[in-house]
């Protein structure tokens, strides 16, 4: 059995502007050595972005998780972990350097390429031994990459004998077609931003020349937009009638609320310390945003001045007024009765084994 994980982003903080959210990455790593010990795998390999950043602290909990298994684990570097040399390669860190290496684990020659610019890749594809028929990197291939890019790979590019492509980057976990087989994305091990939390975290089993995807535990996160009165009054009534994110998830950590509201909606900052006080076990976050005048949705735009001002005579909290600093992402327009459904999700649902 191999373990191929990638886009752990090891550090303390999701988001900045939410400190309560704390260790999620770390938790997540652990389910996946605990998966590796109990299941007796013959290799962990890492498929970057392992650290986000580099720290010390970071670097101390993976040396404690990962004690014991330095012989079966494999990294390559990705572009929030890239160092020189890379860290994987400091003496005293558990794992081996897999860039540019060969090895041969469960009768599979596998070879790995850390993350490059688009020539440096095109030009390391073609020095992969004729043997390798299972490939590691941490690039967007064309196929699935969110924006065109000069750091994106044609798939085309991998070689026919390469029958299996490990890839980090995408935090979505998916598969693409190559010449010689497919391309699985790791996916991240946590939600990175409010886009991921429908993704379905996990890490990849090889077994058997299969592949299945392993789902993590963790956090639940809820994300809810609000753009009039009667939406803001539906939110309270879901939560009243039993919303399941009032209540623990994994290993205790209470669920998160995001809740976009449009600028214009009136005491909304009451409405936060009313359901604070309520849902104890809820960390709620506040996010505004505005809308154009045809009442449609605006596309994400950079908070000035004026906006600042228009926000303040809405609300007199000092930390909803201080995120209106940054760039606000464009929000879910769904209409709020389609997330009745997930306010009734089952939250001891345990994790499940997906074949792909």
């Amino acid at each position: 059995m191999i373990i191929i994980a990638g886009d752990t982003h090891l550090k303390r903080y999701l988001w900045y502007s939410l400190r309560a959210v704390q260790y999620d990455t770390f938790f997540a790593f652990e389910q996946i050595i605990s998966y590796a010990r109990e299941h007796n795998a013959e290799a962990l390999i890492l498929a970057g972005d392992i650290h986000d950043p580099i720290t010390t602290e970071s670097l101390k909990f993976y040396q404690e998780q990962t004690h014991g298994l330095q012989d079966r684990i494999f990294a390559i570097d990705g572009e929030h972990d890239r160092a020189e040399p890379p860290w994987i390669s400091v003496p005293k860190i558990n794992g081996e350097n897999l860039d540019q290496t060969l090895i041969e684990v469960d009768g599979h020659y596998i070879w790995g390429i850390r993350q490059q610019s688009r020539a440096s890749v095109t030009r390391d594809l073609t020095k992969i031994p004729k043997q390798a028929d299972v490939l590691i990197m941490h690039q967007f291939l064309d196929a699935v990459a969110p924006v065109p890019s000069a750091g994106n790979l044609d798939e085309n590019l991998i070689p026919e004998h390469i029958r299996w492509c490990f890839m980090g980057h995408c935090h979505a976990p998916c598969t693409v077609e190559i010449p010689g087989g497919r391309a699985y994305y790791t996916g991240s091990t946590v939600p990175q931003k409010c886009d991921e939390f429908s993704f379905a975290h996990s890490f990849l089993v090889f077994e058997d020349g299969k592949v299945r995807r392993q789902l993590l535990e963790g956090r639940r996160f809820y994300r809810v937009r609000c753009e009039t009165p009667g939406d803001l009054e539906n939110l309270v009534s879901y939560l009243e009638a039993g919303c399941p994110s009032n209540a623990e998830s994994y290993r205790g950590l209470p669920s998160v609320l995001f809740l976009e509201y449009n600028v214009s909606l009136h005491n909304v900052s009451q409405l936060l310390t009313d359901l604070r006080a309520q849902f104890q076990k809820v960390i709620f976050h506040m996010r505004p945003f505005l809308q154009t005048q045809d009442g449609q949705a605006g596309r994400p735009i950079q908070i000035g001045k004026t906006m600042e001002e228009l926000v303040s005579q809405n609300t007199d909290d000092p930390d909803l007024q201080g995120l209106l600093i940054g760039l606000l992402r464009e929000g879910d327009r769904r209409p709020i009765d389609e997330f009745r459904s997930r306010f009734q999700l089952d939250l001891e649902e345990c994790y499940e084994q997906q074949d792909l």
